[in-house]
């Protein structure tokens, strides 16, 4: 069995990133899910938390994302469970900040998806990393997230993700009693993929440029 160690995390969050952004057979992709959310007509608060209200569902349905024909294409080096609950939580992020009006090709988004990650930790994260945020995320803020600063994101976000595995206890309660560990786990990641998502609703939709507009794509925001 893999070792889940730091690396490990980070080989994970590079897999999910691309496979959450291009989607895998059976499971589509973010940029497809943002599509189904993109109507104008619906104030954007609630189109977000319909993506996250789905997410919660999917992560606690045990073998959701491990039952995908994708997950052939799953490094041998990786969990699958890991890669999995990983790839459900990015593909929530991903697909949040593209109805923001965000481009996934652009290093500071990615690094501001990492925090998203980190949830409630997640202003905590960015100031280990240098960067500071403060209630309202703006686009000299996001500039931070360049560079050196966002290599140093990445790098804390893979521990703090590592750190949380260990607060779920996840070599324990599952294999003394299985039913009482299934339903745990299955509560454990339905609550932490909804303290990513608020996260998410936080920083994502404030970023805007000097003149107003959002700082990355176009957005069009009901709300």
């Amino acid at each position: 069995m893999p070792v889940i160690d730091h690396p490990t995390i980070l080989r994970a969050l590079s897999w999910a990133w691309d496979r959450a952004a291009r989607g895998l057979p059976g499971q589509e992709s973010a940029h497809a899910l943002a599509a189904r959310h993109m109507d104008p007509e619906v104030p954007l608060g609630a189109r977000l938390q319909k993506i996250i209200a789905g997410h919660k569902r999917k992560a606690a349905l045990s073998g959701f994302v491990t039952n995908a024909a994708g997950l052939a294409l799953l490094p041998a080096t990786l969990p699958v469970n890991l890669a999995g609950t990983i790839f459900l939580q990015l593909r929530m992020v991903q697909a949040m900040a593209i109805v923001c009006g965000h481009d996934l090709t652009d290093t500071r988004v990615r690094a501001l998806c990492g925090l998203c990650l980190c949830g409630a930790k997640a202003a905590e994260v960015a100031g280990a990393a240098g960067a500071r945020l403060g209630g309202r995320l703006t686009a000299d803020m996001l500039a931070q997230l360049g560079g050196e600063t966002a290599g140093r994101i990445n790098t804390l976000v893979g521990l703090r993700l590592l750190a949380r595995l260990g607060d779920a206890g996840t070599a324990g309660v599952g294999r003394i009693v299985p039913l009482v560990g299934g339903l745990v786990g299955a509560a454990w990641d339905a609550s932490v993929t909804a303290g990513i998502g608020k996260a998410a609703m936080t920083l994502l939709p404030t970023v805007a440029a000097p003149d107003g507009q959002p700082f990355c794509g176009s957005r069009q925001d009901g709300s």
